[in-house]
């Protein structure tokens, strides 16, 4: 009777503990309880206890959602009560045979309660139900952000609207646009039109745009801030207004560096560049400079109203400074002796700016001393390889606040987990948050969605959750089933990678488990290819490839699952695929192709025989094949190694950038 009722409530509770594994965010917490909730079939989920417009919003929203999901227009009740501490993000959602309930700290709380329900839906076979649940949620940082770089690759509109609803979904509330940068000035200006006009490429966000961008952003909990960065990162300012320069020449946007077919540079000849060379650089000295940002703030911000600018402050070496006797001479009369006090200077000029118009300035880390301004915000992102990086501490003793993006870097093709266990971003009052970033140098709009999700999934949770034990495989486990649900809703991360496939049938079964090598690796790579013979449009293979491999991972689970019960039936299904996998047929990654076959026909030679001797010669075979080619890597190497050596390597941690 004993093992017959133990039997009884695990069959309850291994069924109650899956719909946790459907949620992404985590809730801080959630009880689910036996039952399931019909909702009508209405198509409307009718709110009662308030009239809040974007609450009734958030509802209209999840009915279509749950009509997308369901193929039915379903509907029901909604009841919202508000906590007594109002104006805060923390919701209480209850779903019961009485029906849904929220209790919250006001309208923006509800928008994230009804995020949470609408991951929440179900199937079986008598149509779509909600699970009994309690759930009390409530972020552990109040900046939980996203900076999309649209200056170097511009991103359509329709493409940034579903990146949009996927920020939503993982409870992202702050949209960074980095909006200019020496490729490109992404936004019109009525006051200084020749900016967009002849700084873009006719490639730009018009004010109309922007703004229906920002009501879009608004109705899902979003705050859309601008960033314009200077005084570096500039060259596309000058097309149109040179005299904003520190150097008098002819200028064009597009890259700062450009690489020679009769002289390619190296990695290292490339950093030594970026120290030394006369970047494109805004001209400090003139107070002509200050008059033009103070007209431009004022009319960018009508259009973002959300109480912060970023300026950017980053990699400007200063030698555009030092070779313009104007400035040497105005830096002398000044006292100011160099140009890390001159950048000083701007910063506190441009951040009279912001406060004169009632805005908040964001810096990036190379602008932080013990002279910044204390209510200029620090946004940290160098890891340590870059040189001198500024951490918490600096920040929190010269009474500054920080924005965390060291290890939230999108853009250097890093797994998921990397992102999801950066134990840097930590609850002080010093830390208002932390942004992913997607820088855009490789990035366009036919790869930006499978670059950013589902990894961006993974810093929401760290960002909202801030689990304080992290289990890797039930986050990979809730990650792509989470992307499963965004792409049903629209979004399209996984478009390249099945369009890939679907063009060679023949690579179904090696494509997925390869990954983009890691770090600036092919950054570099490209920056030394002379501009005119660069990619138009990043649809190669190496393009499309997710960071993070679901069928890697699941192959992983299967290792795992055989190293624990010695079977080797699942396993060995995947290996046979592999070593039928004909590399004459890929020709652009036959050597992967090629290690990859005759690796899985040893292992599986292996499982058979448990040949001692043939142990050694497929762990030496892997050691050597564990090399990139055509920008990819096989991203199964540990588990096979795993199969043979009877251990499975903890994940890794530390990747080289270059």
């Amino acid at each position: 009777m004993k093992k017959l009722l133990t039997y009884f409530l695990l069959s309850i509770v291994f069924p109650l503990a899956l719909f946790g594994q459907q949620l992404m965010p985590q809730p801080q917490k959630i009880e689910f309880s036996p039952g399931k909730f019909r909702l009508a079939k209405t198509g409307k989920l009718l709110v009662e206890g308030t009239n809040d417009y974007s609450t009734i919003k958030a509802a209209d929203r999840a009915a279509k959602r749950f009509k997308k999901l369901s193929g039915e227009p379903l509907g029901g009740k909604v009841r919202i009560h508000s906590l007594v501490k109002k104006g805060n993000e923390e919701y209480h959602l209850r779903i019961s045979q009485d029906g849904i309930y929220i209790v919250s700290g006001g309208p923006l709380a509800n928008i994230w309660a009804f995020e949470t329900l609408t991951q929440l839906l179900q199937k079986d076979a008598k149509g779509s139900y909600l699970p009994y649940v309690e759930i009390h949620d409530f972020p552990a940082f109040r900046w939980r952000g996203m900076m999309v770089d649209v200056a170097r690759h511009f991103i359509p509109m329709d493409i940034m609207k579903r990146n949009v609803d996927a920020m939503a979904a993982a409870k992202m509330n702050m949209l960074h646009l980095h909006l200019s940068d020496d490729e490109g000035f992404r936004i019109e200006s009525k006051v200084f039109p020749k900016l967009h006009q002849m700084g873009s490429n006719g490639k730009y966000y018009t004010q109309d745009e922007i703004q229906d961008l920002v009501k879009y952003c608004s109705d899902r909990g979003i705050m859309v801030y601008p960033e314009f960065d200077l005084p570096g990162h500039s060259q596309s300012w000058f097309a149109g207004y040179p005299e904003l320069a520190s150097e008098e020449k002819v200028y064009q946007p597009g890259p700062r560096f450009k690489a020679s077919e009769d002289k390619p540079l190296s990695t290292m000849q490339m950093i030594q560049m970026m120290a030394s060379a006369p970047l494109p650089t805004i001209d400090p000295s003139k107070e002509s400079t200050y008059e033009f940002l103070d007209s431009l703030i004022a009319e960018m911000k009508y259009l973002f109203r959300s109480g912060f600018i970023h300026w950017g402050i980053d990699e400007s070496n200063g030698v555009a400074w030092k070779n313009n006797p104007k400035i040497v001479a105005f830096m002398a009369a000044n006292n100011i002796a160099n140009t890390h006090e001159l950048q000083d200077y701007f910063l506190q000029r441009v951040n009279k700016i912001a406060k004169k118009h009632d805005l908040r300035s964001i810096a990036w880390e190379e602008a932080f001393n013990e002279k910044t301004p204390k209510d200029v915000i620090i946004q940290t992102w160098k890891p340590g390889m870059m040189g001198p990086s500024v951490g918490l501490e600096p920040i929190q003793k010269n009474g500054n606040e920080g924005i965390l993006s060291r290890g939230f870097y999108l853009d250097t093709f890093l797994p998921a987990y990397y992102h999801y266990e950066n134990k840097e971003i930590t609850q002080t009052s010093a830390w208002r948050g932390g942004e992913a970033a997607i820088w855009s140098e490789i990035v366009d709009e036919n790869v930006f969605e499978g670059r950013v999700w589902p990894r961006a999934l993974a810093i929401g949770e760290r960002l909202w959750t801030n689990p304080e034990k992290s289990d890797v495989d039930n986050m990979y486990t809730r990650l792509f089933k989470v992307e499963n649900y965004l792409s049903k809703l629209g979004l399209q991360s996984s478009k390249g990678k099945k369009l890939a496939i679907s063009n060679n049938p023949t690579l179904k079964d090696f494509l997925p488990i390869l990954t983009p090598i890691r770090g600036y690796k092919r950054l570099m790579a490209e920056m030394a290819i002379p501009q005119e013979k660069r990619a138009t449009a990043y649809t190669e293979i190496c393009d499309v490839m997710p960071s993070d491999s679901k069928e890697a991972f699941e192959f992983r689970m299967k290792v795992k699952a055989y190293l624990q019960d010695g079977k080797k039936e699942p396993i060995q299904k995947e290996l046979k695929k592999w070593a039928r996998i004909n590399a004459n047929t890929i020709p652009n990654l036959q050597p992967l192709a090629e290690s990859l076959s005759k690796i899985s026909q040893k292992t599986l030679l292996f499982l058979d025989n448990s040949d001692s001797s043939l142990k050694q010669v497929i762990l030496d075979e892997i050691k050597s094949s564990r090399k990139p080619y055509g920008s990819l890597e096989v991203g199964i190497w540990d588990e096979i190694e795993a199969i043979v050596s009877g251990q499975l390597k903890d994940r890794p941690t530390n990747f080289p950038l270059f």
